[in-house]
C-alpha cells in the first residue's frame, strides 16, 4: 500500500528509503504496489489518475464536491444510494466508482451528509465500509509529517 501526499516542503531530514521525490520508477523499482491512497489534491487531476491507471494499480481518494457529484447523492441515481459506478470526469476522461459514507452531519441537502471517495475498485454494498476505513490508514503519513517535525 502505498500513501501519496502532495506536500510542497522539501524533505531535509535524515536519509528515509520510504520518502521519495518524483523520480520516474523509483518506487517501481523498491515496491511491488497493490493499492495507492491519494489524498483529495491528487484526485482532482484527471491526469493523475489516468497515469496511476496505465501502471495498472488500484488507487483510492476522497473527491471534491463537485455539483455532479453532489446531485448524485442528493437524487440517487447511481446504482444505489451509496454508490455509483462509471462516473466520468477530466480532461482524460476518467471513468472511476464513486462511494458515499456517512459523516455524522444531518442535513436537509443529503450531500452535506456524506464522505465522498473515487477508487478503481469494484464498489459494492459489502464492501464499503472496509474501503472507509482502508483509506483510514492514508492518515499514517500525515501523523509521518508531524512526527518529523516537517510541517
Amino acid at each position: 500500500m502505498v500513501l501519496i501526499d502532495e506536500h510542497e516542503i522539501p524533505w531535509y531530514g535524515k536519509p528515509n528509503p520510504y520518502v521519495f521525490g518524483t523520480k520516474k520508477g523509483v518506487a517501481e523499482k523498491w515496491f511491488k504496489i497493490g493499492l495507492v491512497l491519494f489524498d483529495r489534491e491528487l484526485s482532482k487531476d484527471s491526469k493523475i489518475l489516468k497515469v496511476v491507471e496505465e501502471h495498472h494499480l488500484k488507487y483510492l481518494a476522497p473527491i471534491g464536491k463537485r455539483d455532479r457529484i453532489k446531485r448524485i447523492a442528493n437524487f440517487k441515481d447511481g446504482a444505489n444510494p451509496f454508490y455509483h459506478t462509471e462516473y466520468e470526469f477530466g480532461e482524460k476522461k476518467i471513468i472511476t466508482n464513486l462511494f458515499f459514507t456517512p459523516n455524522g452531519k444531518i442535513s436537509k441537502e443529503k450531500w452535506k451528509n456524506y464522505h465522498f471517495f473515487c477508487t478503481n475498485i469494484d464498489v459494492t454494498k459489502a464492501n464499503i465500509e472496509f474501503l472507509a476505513d482502508l483509506y483510514g490508514k492514508r492518515w499514517n503519513i500525515e501523523n509521518f509529517y508531524r512526527n518529523s517535525g516537517e510541517v
